[in-house]
């Protein structure tokens, strides 16, 4: 022992090892501990959403968007909509549901910068209340946002 300890890199060692050892374990669990895993973000609509005006504004935690309808809704057509926003997306995929029977879920096609994206899910069946609901997915920067917008088709 008294070898040891005359020799000072061995000294040192023996006096470090613990604090060493009680740190690596602390930024261990620091490193494995989960941290809280949001899966998705809620998007709202601003004000009501009519596809008569042609446009609504839907946000949420930090994104904004702009929905415009290329028509207004009809039994058995297509409804062509467009999706605008200020930041790059990474997806959009979107259905229209009608009195409980939902369109086909459809991808978007985008521009150059990812920022307009249109589609044109077909409505199945728009029954005498008109209830429609726009079921939006969106995909930003690795972040899950959902929506599902009322649209408001009364004149």
């Amino acid at each position: 022992m008294k070898k040891i300890l005359q020799n000072k890199q061995k000294f040192i060692a023996i006096i470090m090892a613990p604090f060493l050892a009680i740190g690596g374990y602390g930024l261990a669990d620091l490193y494995m501990t989960n941290k809280e895993d949001i899966k998705y973000y809620e998007l709202v609509p601003k004000g009501s959403c009519k596809p008569v005006q042609k446009a609504c504004e839907i946000e949420g935690r930090g994104l904004t968007l702009q929905v415009t309808f290329g028509s207004t809704p009809e039994s058995g057509q297509l409804l062509p909509i467009t999706v605008t926003s200020k930041d790059r997306l990474d997806d959009v995929a979107l259905s229209v549901l009608s009195n409980g029977t939902e369109s086909d879920a459809v991808g978007a096609s985008h521009n150059e910068l990812r920022t307009v994206w249109n589609t044109a899910p077909r409505l199945k069946t728009i029954g005498d209340s008109q209830s429609l609901v726009l079921r939006l997915a969106i995909s930003e920067q690795g972040k899950m946002h959902l929506a599902e917008v009322p649209l408001d088709v009364s004149q």
